[in-house]
């Protein structure tokens, strides 16, 4: 049997299951995961939680919806128990995937 969690997103991607059935995904579309921009990537190490940014296309587009976009790729780094967050800037326009190792 087949359980859907959650429906109608648009452009959801990277799903995540960690610690004991939580479940952390991307929703590019509404900048889910809290980004200020384009989000493409996600992974969880221990308490760390790493999302990943790409340019932002379509701009127009995206005023019409949000209020502050952030146009950098790169990397947040999220303390899933303190909540404080940083930004590391990549040099490119796409970011598609990370891997913590």
């Amino acid at each position: 049997m087949v359980k859907i969690c959650h429906d109608k997103l648009i452009q959801p991607h990277s799903v995540l299951h960690y610690d004991d059935n939580k479940m952390f995904y991307c929703v590019s579309g509404e900048f889910l995961v809290k980004c200020l921009g384009y989000t493409h990537g996600l992974a969880v190490r221990k308490q760390t939680m790493f999302v990943g940014q790409s340019e932002s296309r379509q701009i127009p587009v995206l005023l019409n919806k949000h209020t502050n976009i952030l146009l950098d790729c790169g990397n947040y780094v999220h303390d899933i128990s303190t909540k404080l967050s940083s930004f590391i800037h990549i040099p490119s326009e796409e970011n598609y995937g990370i891997l913590v190792i």
